[in-house]
């Protein structure tokens, strides 16, 4: 939930809430584990692209099961178009459209 009030504030245009979240996912951390994709959301919300890839690649290596969405879900619209994209979705060994 943290993420996805930390995304709200990011798409809203507030980004210090945005970033107390960010900060909030980063303290939980050591305490429990928190999915790469949390901060991959959050990251992109505050339209750092090149911080939610890295976060989605320690997402595709742990497995993160929600990943299956990755090619449909409208969350991730704003990377289709990254380069990086076709790269992350052979990855996840999706077939190609």
């Amino acid at each position: 939930m943290i993420a996805a009030l930390g995304r709200a504030h990011a798409r809203a245009g507030d980004s210090g809430p945005a970033l107390r979240a960010l900060d909030q996912l980063e303290a939980l951390r050591s305490e429990t584990y928190v999915s790469p994709l949390d901060f991959a959301v959050l990251k992109l919300a505050l339209g750092d692209r090149a911080a939610a890839f890295e976060w989605l690649d320690r997402a595709v290596e742990e497995r993160v099961g929600r990943l299956i969405w990755m090619q449909v879900h409208p969350l991730y619209d704003p990377l289709r178009d990254d380069p990086r994209f076709p790269g992350l979705l052979r990855k996840l060994h999706f077939p190609r459209p």
